[in-house]
């Protein structure tokens, strides 16, 4: 694995938590490729292009979101952002149980895609992440 790439990779996810935080999503905009694709949860292509997935992202920050913890875990080409938060439990009709987990697809600093999960093995899978920590 490529430790300094998959560095920069959690740094732009921690970068992108950060700004839904502050509700400064424009502090992140040049991190998406102009051609990215967001799919939901539910396979869908939620948006397509990086003033899609911008305007989304501007639209959801208006609404609370609670989060009772994280996982973020990142290699050379990829990203996994786990997010619980016990009051989602549905999702474009997808039982979530409180977790959803989105698996960024990095190349050169950017995000060029990102697929939401209801299951953290599925997501890991996809990552290729879903190796044993020793």
């Amino acid at each position: 694995m490529n430790y300094e790439q998959a560095q920069a990779n959690l740094q732009l996810v921690l970068d992108w938590i950060d700004a839904l935080r502050r509700r400064d999503v424009d502090a992140i905009a040049e991190r998406f490729h102009p051609g990215v694709a967001w799919e939901d949860v539910a396979g869908g292509i939620a948006c397509e292009g990086r003033d899609e997935v911008l305007a989304w992202l501007r639209a959801a920050r208006a609404q609370p979101t609670q989060v009772d913890a994280l996982e973020l875990r990142a290699d050379a080409d990829h990203a996994v952002l786990g997010v619980r938060n016990h009051a989602r439990q549905e999702l474009a009709g997808v039982q979530l149980d409180g977790q959803l987990f989105t698996v960024f697809t990095l190349r050169n600093g950017q995000i060029i895609y990102l697929r939401d999960h209801a299951h953290r093995a599925e997501a890991l899978a996809e990552a290729g992440l879903d190796y044993q920590w020793h």
